[in-house]
């Protein structure tokens, strides 16, 4: 499949073109992002409010009583209660929000479809018996991945545990809204730190071929692909770096924080992965965060922004600047067509030359 960004990559001994961007301008990119998302901006800060809001008042009003009158009844020791719902829990929300997207996906509703990224049909779309093969191969991979590979990982938790998880279950601690807030902030921070190295390493050219190249076989970005990964990679890039922050955090997170801090980390991987810019995205109301079509870039070309939820560690190490370069020549491209006098003027490539960059494919 041809990328839309193809233009501006050329053969993997080609070094990327030198481009720097300033933290000033960093900030004045932020500025212009959160215009443009207009009355989205609202719509994006109502949902965060609600989830931060109403997740605390759902919790301890009907789940975690629910949940506590289910331990009493079961007298099962917590490391087992610890292992079972969080599975169930991972069983069961993922398959239902891949479904939702699903529905966005299959019903092609003018009102979603405005936002897509890119002009590049969606694989169904342009070869569905290649999709189809794809599609087989990733449930394939989602069943290993989350029948063999997850319940290691969280017995593997346990057993580090000393079978005693560090977290808070009683019901006279739960967490405020503060707290639910301030821990996921951490756990996010935490978790975007150890991705960006990890990610970064993984696409090392003697690793990358073994391991990370599975994830990049879907080359346009749909909301599935989040997870589909060689299990190596699932434990490295997915399970790892989302349960640093409560290692560090320990019993000082209840376990409701962490199904709050879980549905965040999923929801918003799903929607960096789901081919769409929705401007009421509440992930995308995070100061300096990156987009889907920031990451719809890393899946098209292999070549930099490896951050998951902000640009940060990508700008201090240079490795968004073949995007940023790209941004720059479709701002120039723009505003040269707006300018074109008949007759005169010349392409982009003549003024500016090519962005040059790595690509592994």
């Amino acid at each position: 499949m041809k990328s839309q960004y193809q233009n501006i990559v050329n053969t993997p001994r080609q070094q990327p073109q030198k481009y720097q961007r300033s933290f000033s301008q960093i900030f004045v990119n932020e500025e212009n992002t959160f215009q443009q998302k207009g009355l989205g901006l609202l719509v994006a800060a109502t949902i965060s409010a609600t989830y931060f809001l109403a997740m605390p008042y759902i919790g301890k009003e009907y789940i975690w009583p629910r949940f506590l009158e289910l331990d009493d009844y079961l007298q099962w020791p917590k490391w087992k209660m610890y292992f079972v719902i969080s599975m169930i829990f991972t069983l069961t929300f993922i398959p239902f929000a891949n479904f939702v997207y699903y529905l966005i996906y299959h019903f092609e509703l003018p009102f979603f479809e405005q936002y897509k990224v890119t002009a590049t049909p969606w694989p169904w779309q342009e070869n569905k018996e290649e999709w189809n093969k794809l599609l087989t191969k990733a449930f394939k991979l989602y069943f290993f991945n989350y029948y063999i590979v997850v319940p290691i990982g969280y017995f593997y938790d346990v057993y580090d545990s000393g079978f005693d998880p560090k977290f808070r279950f009683d019901l006279e601690s739960f967490p405020t809204t503060t707290e639910i807030f301030s821990q996921v902030c951490i756990m996010m921070l935490v978790e975007d730190f150890s991705f960006y190295f990890i990610h970064w390493f993984m696409h090392n050219r003697y690793i990358y071929p073994y391991v990370h190249k599975r994830h990049h076989e879907f080359r346009v970005n749909v909301a599935c692909c989040f997870n589909y990964f060689h299990p190596i990679d699932l434990f490295l890039e997915g399970m790892l770096p989302t349960a640093i922050g409560h290692a560090i955090l320990g019993k000082r997170m209840h376990y409701y924080t962490y199904f709050c801090w879980y549905i965040f980390r999923v929801l918003e991987s799903m929607d960096g992965h789901s081919g769409y810019e929705f401007p009421w995205s509440p992930f995308r109301l995070i100061p300096f965060s990156g987009s889907s079509t920031y990451h719809d870039f890393h899946h098209s070309n292999n070549i930099g922004n490896f951050c998951s939820f902000f640009t940060f560690w990508d700008t201090v190490f240079g490795t968004n600047s073949t995007f940023y370069a790209y941004q720059d020549r479709l701002k120039k491209e723009k505003a040269l067509q707006e300018n074109k006098t008949p007759g005169g003027g010349h392409s982009i490539q003549q003024q500016t030359g090519d962005v040059k960059s790595s690509k592994i494919d």
